[in-house]
């Protein structure tokens, strides 16, 4: 086979597995799976090596400096592509981080109401019940959000943190001074800390999906 039709047919084919690489990395995007991501770096090493081979196996400066731009681009979408996974490495740890603190959280309030039934408080039980409730809605909807994070959603997750934070509120300062008025108090602040953490996601999240 004339060279020249070998490498037409080696061109060919890189133009065809370029797709097939783009859409691995749309499914790493959608899923943040490291299988995926070990796929996607594997074919993307692949293309470069490939497009490299051309590079040197043409003689046609004209078609040789097509090429070097084709690998110029791959260049660019490998440290595209790193900038993903770590975007992605970071947003898995704000979300490990935010549902342990939503569960800390729900066990705090827990307690409240297990001092406050033991102490025969039964309106200030309920209130902190209320409070739980609160919370369990505002977890549903991060769970959502985390799932699929959309603007909507997290307007919703913010309106529901709201709520639980005035009822947090209203909570802590109806609670008598002591331990159980600093636990509430302190559910304040991790509130305050669990919404920055989502809205750190829900930008992290649009930068793996960019």
């Amino acid at each position: 086979m004339p060279m020249f039709l070998g490498i037409a047919l080696r061109l060919q084919r890189l133009g065809k597995a370029l797709p097939t690489w783009n859409g691995t990395c749309n499914s790493f995007a959608l899923t943040g799976d490291e299988s995926t991501e070990k796929h996607a770096k594997d074919e993307l090493q692949n293309l470069r090596t490939q497009t490299q081979t051309l590079i040197d196996a043409t003689q046609n400066v004209e078609r040789r400096g097509r090429i070097e731009q084709v690998s110029r681009i791959l260049a660019a979408f490998s440290t595209e592509f790193d900038k993903q996974v770590k975007a992605e490495a970071d947003r898995a740890a704000e979300q490990y981080s935010v549902e342990a603190l939503g569960l800390r959280m729900r066990l705090i309030l827990t307690q409240i109401m297990d001092r406050l039934i033991a102490e025969r408080s039964f309106e200030l039980a309920t209130s902190a019940g209320v409070t739980q409730k609160a919370l369990m809605l505002a977890r549903m909807e991060a769970l959502r959000f985390l799932k699929e994070p959309t603007q909507e959603l997290a307007a919703t997750l913010k309106s529901r943190m709201a709520s639980y934070v005035v009822k947090t509120g209203k909570l802590a300062q109806a609670l008598p001074t002591g331990d159980l008025r600093r636990m509430a108090e302190g559910l304040l602040r991790d509130a305050e800390v669990y919404q920055t953490t989502f809205d750190r996601i829900g930008a992290l999240s649009m930068a793996v999906r960019a």
